[in-house]
């Protein structure tokens, strides 16, 4: 069997499709609460650029990174690593920032 022969399992999600899904979960945690990253990542201690690695995709999430935002949210971790509501889908590879940025 060739490399390119192995079947692929439907239940194996790519780390990045992870990243993205946990991504989206933490934008709309911060949307409800009308909170921006640079908030959040000070509150936490976090440096900006900390944050936004994990908010564009570059660096994945930590499990510790995420059970530390749910505790702070008082939300259970598992809403923020399950899939994205529909909706969410439609915003694509957008980066959705308020209006008053640039």
């Amino acid at each position: 069997m060739k490399v390119t022969q192995i079947p692929r399992r439907n239940n194996h999600v790519a780390p990045a499709r992870r990243t993205d899904k946990c991504t989206a979960n933490v934008r709309a945690l911060f949307a409800r609460h009308n909170v921006s990253a640079a908030r959040v990542s000070d509150v936490m201690g976090w440096s900006q650029a900390y944050m936004s690695r994990r908010m564009s995709g570059k660096t994945a999430w930590d499990i510790e990174d995420l059970d530390a935002i749910a505790s702070t949210f008082e939300v259970p971790l598992e809403s923020l690593t399950a899939d994205p509501p529909q909706y969410l889908s439609r915003l694509g590879e957008s980066n959705p920032r308020p209006f008053h940025y640039e």
